[in-house]
């Protein structure tokens, strides 16, 4: 590739917009069984007990099951009262 080419490139890449995401709120992370497992002390088992009796809600993503942690700290409120 020949100089002009490259600032041409160069120029263009320059003049494009670039789109970003918005940062989602630290409340609409979704966490893995593993990561709730994790952050309340208990083995994954205990999770998905808490999930099949409807405790703790989850969505899947694909095939695999996420908690928002907003929905874990609900969770762990009302456990604790």
């Amino acid at each position: 590739m020949d100089d002009t080419a490259v600032s041409e490139r160069t120029a263009h890449a320059a003049s494009t917009k670039v789109k970003t995401k918005s940062i989602k709120p630290v409340d609409d992370e979704l966490l893995t069984v593993n990561d709730v497992a994790h952050h309340c002390k208990v083995h994954r088992a205990e999770v998905y007990r808490w999930m099949r009796s409807g405790k703790l809600h989850y969505q899947l993503v694909g095939t695999r099951r996420r908690v928002k942690m907003s929905e874990l700290e609900r969770f762990l409120a009302h456990d604790a009262a």
